[in-house]
């Protein structure tokens, strides 16, 4: 059995996904994320040559409507087509929008 994680956000209008990538992996390394039960979109982790291995934003969605999301983190696949045992996280940003009433 493979585990999904899933993050609920509160309201906010961008989601960044934060990950290294990962040098000299059999099979290299990747994950699936899928947005407010979105299509899922591969997220490939592995290094090409003199690519920096830092963390950084791997992927992201902007310009969302300013309410909840649920984003949802699933084990990906390496190159031979094998399901990964895990899905990979490092972090999660979101960016919100607070609204402000004012009365005069």
């Amino acid at each position: 059995m493979f585990e999904t994680i899933h993050r609920i956000w509160k309201p906010g209008v961008a989601v960044y996904y934060f990950m290294p990538l990962f040098a000299n992996v059999t099979g290299g390394v990747s994950t699936l994320l899928s947005l407010d039960s979105g299509p899922t979109q591969l997220v490939n982790l592995t290094r090409v040559t003199n690519e920096s291995t830092r963390v950084a934003v791997r992927w992201s969605a902007t310009g969302l409507s300013n309410g909840k999301h649920t984003l949802v983190n699933s084990p990906g696949r390496t190159s031979r087509g094998e399901v990964a045992g895990w899905g990979e996280v490092d972090g999660f940003m979101y960016i919100r929008v607070f609204l402000v009433s004012t009365t005069y």
